[in-house]
């Protein structure tokens, strides 16, 4: 099972361009975009936009968002945080107002 989760997660980032290259390593190729979840641009601002275990800014900080993370779709929001699937397959939360919806100009998703 977890096995075939990650797998999911390589899929949804093969269709984010910005870890495209990473799955191409692994030999593995986008072929549609994976039901349930999106890419989202993370728009920071001056700070880092923080990565919390749990959706609080009390909970443990698990990570920075970088450029771009993996989220629910539709996203799924509690107290201003939006839930993202980080890169090892484990969920998180970021602040709501730093995601925004990617476009994609290659058509993957």
């Amino acid at each position: 099972m977890i096995r075939f989760r990650v797998l999911q997660i390589v899929l949804i980032a093969v269709g984010c361009t910005c870890w495209a290259g990473a799955a191409q390593v692994q030999g593995l190729v986008g072929v549609r975009p994976l039901a349930g979840y999106a890419c989202m641009w993370v728009m920071g601002g001056k700070a880092p936009a923080y990565v919390y275990a749990r959706p609080s800014e009390r909970s443990a900080t698990v990570g920075v968002g970088g450029e771009m993370v993996i989220a629910t779709s539709p996203l799924h929001l509690v107290g201003g945080f939006g839930e993202i699937v980080r890169r090892d397959g484990r969920h998180g939360w970021i602040a709501a107002r730093a995601l925004r919806p990617y476009e994609s100009t290659s058509g993957l998703g």
